[in-house]
């Protein structure tokens, strides 16, 4: 019983924990699969477009969320209107050591120039050293912060993010992007957008200029 035990914690452990990563890392691209169909669906509507693959790729994110740096690519990329908004949907992947960080980055154009604001989460304001008060789903940052501070306490846009799966937001010029740090269920990936596109006008209005 014992050397059972031991052979266990010395040989049998390491091997149930390989195999352990491998089942999660076959979830994982089966799920980024599935996250890709979805959102190459986008890329077959009338009037969007798939982008080149080779470089240079699309770096829009990296714009609002320059900690990512250039390790973290938009692997597939598609571009398009909603509505009147230009619009850009990019599956993000980060290679790090025996393992891939999958994302994704929806980002649209605003009728008119915002403040360089943010609806931070925990995970996106990690980088940035920012201490994260409990219990709290968004805390805004940036120029004028305020607004969005009003946004959250006297409205249901929280409501409305959650439904989209409580993405940072990030306002930049003309421009909003909204970030996953996990990747979503891909099979909610419509039902996401639409809540974005339905949240927009409130958060738009909250950080104009």
């Amino acid at each position: 019983m014992v050397g059972a035990i031991v052979y266990f914690l010395t040989l049998g452990l390491p091997v149930v924990v390989l195999l352990a990563a491998a089942v999660l890392a076959g979830r994982k691209a089966r799920r980024a699969g599935r996250l890709r169909r979805a959102v190459a669906a986008f890329g077959e509507r009338p009037g969007w477009w798939e982008h080149d693959r080779r470089e240079p790729r699309w770096t829009g994110h990296l714009t609002h969320y320059g900690w990512l740096t250039e390790e973290t690519r938009a692997v597939y990329t598609v571009s398009g209107m909603f509505g009147r908004r230009r619009a850009t949907i990019a599956l993000l992947m980060r290679s790090r050591p025996r393992d891939v960080d999958i994302g994704l980055a929806v980002c649209v154009g605003l009728a008119a120039p915002a403040r360089t604001v943010r609806l931070e989460r925990p995970w996106s304001s990690l980088p940035l050293g920012a201490q994260w008060p409990g219990g709290v789903v968004y805390v805004p940052r940036g120029e004028g912060a305020e607004g969005l501070v009003e946004l959250l306490v006297d409205t249901d846009i929280a409501r409305r993010l959650a439904a989209a799966g409580s993405p940072a937001v990030s306002f930049r010029d003309h421009e909003v992007c909204f970030l996953w740090g996990e990747m979503p269920e891909p099979g909610r990936l419509e039902p996401f957008v639409d809540a974005l596109v339905a949240a927009l006008p409130a958060l738009e209005a909250a950080a104009a200029r």
